[in-house]
């Protein structure tokens, strides 16, 4: 009994945690290696939506631009969202290089 436990459960065990630990090490690394990114969409109803993505994340509202603005207004808006978005998705980049 004591052999059978050494020579076959012993080897299935440690290949199963071996095997553990590798598939968590990749998702750690996979993780890491995601990094934010300022992005606009195109909305359904109309406007747009400047958001952060980040693969595994949930994605976050900047700023929300609504249709039918005057050129000048528009403009002003969405660049100022997708300069803050930049700022944003660099300050969280930097924080996850730290961590």
């Amino acid at each position: 009994m004591v052999v059978l436990l050494l020579e076959v459960v012993l080897p299935v065990v440690l290949v199963a945690i071996i095997g553990a630990v590798i598939v968590l090490e990749r998702r750690t690394r996979r993780s890491r290696g995601a990094l934010w990114a300022a992005t606009t969409h195109g909305l359904p109803e109309g406007g747009f939506a400047v958001v952060l993505q980040c693969d595994g994340q949930p994605t976050q509202l900047v700023a929300r631009i609504p249709p039918g603005l005057p050129h000048e207004q528009f403009s002003e808006r969405l660049a100022e969202a997708q300069s803050e978005a930049e700022a944003d998705a660099a300050a969280l980049n930097s924080s996850l290089a730290r961590g």
